[in-house]
């Protein structure tokens, strides 16, 4: 019982020690090129949320969030999305679920990975990376504020964002049930950065009528908008304009009342009429 309590206790001095190793010389992180040593120093998280009910655009987010986590990049280097991921194929797993394609939902596949790059465009905002490429979509999204969102498509709309700090980063990433996250690790120069939106005006939405119910639909006006990023280091704030951007209207497409002929116009009004009979 003795030999077995002693054991018992260096177990216990043996993981006391090894804590106290890890904390003060920092953690390992597993990247692509296998486990390493890193300072435990978070540089920022950002994190989106959607429908936990639609299960196929949930899959699309969670395989391009795993193709993404734990990838390295280097001072200077120049992170690119879709070389990240690779091509948004049946073949590589990806379902078909709604995309904005010409100012309108469609079906595609791959839907719903470009709430993964919009995520992880801010935190690289965030992190105080240097965006070399992004596109906003064609209409306002509903999981970011206008003017932060990064539209990836094919082989020719990317994200790409340069590691400006003197080291290395590393990108974790994750998904849960309803959210998206990406943490940025580094080595801070202590600089906080903030990102912020002004609706700026709006574009009025077009309206048709038809004789189809099933055509109907509320539409939405556009969005004038403007983003911009906040940065405060030793006590000095900056901010800058990042982007303006214009998102299309909706068009609205209302049911034609009992009262409109066919051409669209109200009837002439009789005596007949107008006397209640």
């Amino acid at each position: 019982m003795r030999k077995i309590r002693t054991l018992f206790l260096n177990l216990i001095i043996a993981l006391a020690v090894t804590a106290g190793f890890i904390f003060c010389c920092g953690f390992s992180f597993h990247t692509r090129e296998g486990v390493q040593n890193f300072a435990p120093s978070v540089l920022c998280s950002f994190t989106t949320y959607f429908d936990k009910d639609n299960k196929d655009r949930c899959h699309n987010i969670r395989l391009a969030s795993k193709l993404i986590d734990g990838t390295k990049i280097e001072n200077g280097e120049v992170f690119s999305f879709n070389s990240a991921v690779g091509e948004r194929t049946v073949k590589r797993g990806f379902k078909i679920a709604k995309i904005i394609k010409d100012g309108e939902f469609v079906e595609g596949v791959g839907g719903g990975v470009c709430q993964v790059s919009t995520t992880l465009y801010n935190a690289a905002l965030l992190s105080g990376c240097i965006i070399r490429e992004y596109h906003p979509h064609s209409l306002p999204v509903s999981y970011v504020a206008p003017s932060r969102d990064a539209m990836v498509s094919g082989t020719y709309y990317d994200l790409k964002f340069q590691n400006v700090s003197g080291r290395e980063i590393y990108i974790k990433s994750s998904a849960g049930a309803n959210y998206v996250r990406f943490t940025l690790y580094g080595i801070s120069d202590g600089a906080k950065y903030e990102l912020s939106t002004f609706v700026t005006g709006t574009i009025a939405a077009s309206e048709e009528q038809t004789d189809d119910i099933a055509l109907v639909r509320a539409g939405r006006d556009g969005i004038i908008s403007e983003g911009y990023l906040t940065v405060t280091k030793n006590g000095v704030t900056k901010v800058r304009l990042l982007r303006r951007d214009k998102y299309a209207p909706q068009k609205r497409v209302v049911l034609k009342t009992e009262e409109e002929n066919k051409d669209g116009e109200l009837p002439e009004i009789t005596d007949e009429m107008q006397n209640g009979r």
